[in-house]
């Protein structure tokens, strides 16, 4: 007997979804996503969560996506507890105004896996002595800047992402600028940009890597899409500079 749930997911416009599965561990799902609103989503970010399955609780089934047409629609699986299981599926898709789209997903063995063109990394450590390690959050107080602490605490001095074809930099130093790499690869750069064999903070994408290297001397400017406050026809950028060690406020 099948069962038909209708579950409505919030985004920035609504979507519904419309599930159709067996009592047993599926060979596929029917999902119907609907646009409500009359703008047309282009590369719309879809995320469902496996909880949503409950026919595939102990499963080790895999979801394959696929297209009214057959086509494979790309996606990834997320594991957002670290329990080395999949929590969450993502893909993103185009929804013509007021229209709907039929995807299925088809449940395999093995896991899909496909091209990597995306990336984001951010990481940070506590102290001069210990090596940086991944983090997923960050508040930074006026009292923490890198000239009153001593050290750069961040990796890339900020949280960095790229795509296949260029990369970015965001100085959470308390400088809030943006910064640039140019990538000479359509490859992720390595997870170890901007830390040595030691494990520490240090600059090391000033020189041509394989990868490609910073291309954006920002320097006291707001870079690219930095934060900034126009004033007297002047953009004054809202951060301070590499050698402040306090948060100055210009009256």
């Amino acid at each position: 007997m099948k069962i038909k749930n209708i579950l409505v997911v919030s985004f920035a416009a609504l979507l519904i979804l419309l599930l159709s599965h067996c009592q047993k561990a599926p060979q596929k799902t029917d999902i119907l996503l609907t646009n409500t609103s009359s703008i047309n989503l282009t590369d719309k970010a879809i995320s469902i969560e496996r909880a949503q399955f409950s026919n595939l609780l102990g499963s080790t089934l895999y979801p394959l996506v696929l297209s009214s047409s057959g086509d494979t629609i790309p996606s990834q699986l997320n594991d957002l507890d670290g329990n080395s299981e999949w929590d969450e599926l993502f893909f993103v898709i185009d929804l013509p105004g007021n229209g709907n789209a039929k995807y299925t997903l088809k449940w395999v063995k093995d896991q899909p896996l496909y091209k990597i063109r995306t990336s984001a990394r951010f990481g940070k450590r506590t102290s001069a002595t210990i090596h940086v390690e991944p983090a997923t959050s960050e508040t930074l107080y006026a009292k923490e800047l890198p000239k009153s602490i001593g050290f750069q605490r961040y990796q890339t001095d900020g949280p960095s992402w790229e795509n296949d074809k260029v990369g970015f930099r965001h100085y959470l130093d308390g400088r809030n600028a943006k910064d640039l790499f140019g990538k000479t690869t359509s490859k992720m750069s390595p997870e170890n940009v901007g830390i040595n064999e030691d494990g520490a903070v240090e600059d090391t994408y000033h020189v041509m890597s394989d990868w490609g290297r910073d291309i954006l001397a920002v320097g006291n400017s707001i870079g690219i899409g930095g934060y900034a406050l126009m004033a007297n026809e002047k953009l004054m950028r809202l951060g301070v500079t590499v050698d402040d060690s306090i948060k100055k406020k210009k009256k």
